[in-house]
This record gives C-alpha cells, sequence and structure tokens, in this order.
C-alpha cells in the first residue's frame, strides 16, 4: 500500500496490451460511503455519483457501508463496473445476484464454511437437479483427498503449465506434502491462517 502504482508497473514492467490492465482485471473495493457532504456556510453541498462510460478493469465489484442516522451499520451498497465488450448486462447480473446470495448466506450464518454457502437460487437448484438426474455422491475425501487420488491415477499427466514450464500430478502431490510436512513441522494446524 505504500509503494505508489506507477512506481510498481515501471518496476514490474508487464507486458503491456490496450485490450487490457497490466497487472489485473478483476478488482475489488471495500470502502466506507457514509462521508456527508461538506457543511458550507450559505451553500448547500452534496455528493454526486459521476456517471463513467469507461471501465477501468475488465471488472469492478465496490462495496461500500452505509450509515444509519444514529451512525450504526446502514447496509451495503454494492457497484458493479465492466466492460461491456466483455460482459452481456445479463452475465453481469448473474455475478451480482451470485454475489448477493454469498453476502446473504453468509451474514445468516456466520460460522458457516464458504464451500457450503449455495450460489444458486433454490430454483435454480431445483432446474438442474431435474435436468440432472440422481445424485451421485463423491467421496468425502476433501481437496487434499481428491488431489491425492488425481496424483495416484495418473501420476505422469500434466497438472500445471506456466509458460514452458509443466508440472505433474506426481510432482504437484511431492511438492505439496513436502510443504504440508514443513508447515506442521512449524506448528501450523489446519485452519490457521
Amino acid at each position: 500500500q505504500d509503494l505508489p502504482f506507477d512506481r510498481l508497473v515501471e518496476v514490474l514492467n508487464p507486458e503491456r496490451s490496450a485490450s487490457r490492465h497490466p497487472l489485473f482485471q478483476v478488482m475489488l473495493t471495500v470502502g466506507d460511503t457514509a462521508a456527508d457532504a461538506p457543511d458550507l456556510a450559505g451553500l448547500e453541498a452534496a455528493f454526486l455519483d459521476p456517471e463513467l462510460r469507461i471501465a477501468k478493469f475488465d471488472l469492478t465489484f465496490a462495496f461500500g457501508e452505509r450509515r444509519a442516522a444514529d451512525g450504526g451499520p446502514g447496509g451495503l451498497d454494492i457497484t458493479v463496473e465492466y466492460a461491456t465488450d466483455l460482459y452481456e448486462p445479463r452475465t453481469v447480473g448473474l455475478l451480482l445476484e451470485r454475489t448477493l446470495l454469498l453476502l446473504e448466506s453468509a451474514a445468516a450464518d456466520p460460522d458457516t464454511t464458504v464451500g457450503s454457502i449455495p450460489l444458486l437460487a433454490p430454483e435454480e437448484r431445483d432446474l438442474l437437479d431435474t435436468w440432472s438426474g440422481p445424485v451421485t455422491r463423491a467421496p468425502e475425501l476433501g481437496l487434499d483427498g481428491l488431489f491425492a487420488l488425481q496424483a495416484a491415477r495418473s501420476p505422469r499427466s500434466t497438472a500445471l503449465i506456466f509458460e514452458d514450464q509443466e508440472v505433474t500430478y506426481g510432482e504437484l502431490e511431492v511438492w505439496s506434502n513436502r510443504l504440508a510436512r514443513y508447515l506442521s513441522g512449524r506448528g501450523v494446524r489446519p485452519g490457521d491462517l
């Protein structure tokens, strides 16, 4: 946060393209929209939201906390800005609906895990269940267990590709186990951040 953006771009010197932002394409901001307009003697002042016609990034979600008259929480404003050459209004609407479902579920049950929050509305879930037929339950292994199964099934298959480097499932399994043992040896436990 203490590094000016221009300096960051200068140091990283990312490949430039007029079609996308040099460092990231999706931005999420969280702020306080509770600021009052300045009190100017003899003048009436108000904040106005400029209607921008150009998106700075491919997709921006801006969350702003409102305050009630008594200073307590008054709600959350969500603004979505998007590049119209990349996203249809319907797609952005669906993203916003999913975001609202996520926030409502998390607020209703703060102890729930992110992975258990439904991102489909009940009627969408019913339709999907109708189309997909009977549910086949996956083994209760968790992500690490499922990955270990995949690594055992196809250890020589490519798991990751970055530029000209490839990492197989077997290699990634060895590396992740090594990292897990290292972290465990340092006292890190499941659930620690």
